[in-house]
């Protein structure tokens, strides 16, 4: 989530330093930053029901790591 909220803030960035002769105009402006918060929100939200709707993934790959691990350790104890 994090990782999302910070590429769309630098996307953000960009686009305004791409668009600053447009933004020069207080209407286009409004209308810019108008739909960057309607971008944000959809972008956040989307963002949110992935994580969500991908947490068993998430902790089926856990348990996996925690498998491996486990299987390098039995290996590597007879050292």
């Amino acid at each position: 989530m994090l990782k999302v909220i910070s590429l769309v803030f630098v996307g953000g960035v960009v686009l305004y330093f791409l668009f600053y002769p447009f933004l020069k105009n207080k209407v286009n402006r409004k209308k810019t930053f108008k739909w960057f918060i309607i971008i944000y929100v959809i972008v956040t939200v989307a963002s949110t029901l992935g994580n969500y709707l991908l947490k068993t993934d998430r902790v089926e790959n856990e348990k996996k790591v925690v498998e491996d691990k486990q299987e390098l350790q039995n290996k590597n104890s007879w050292y």
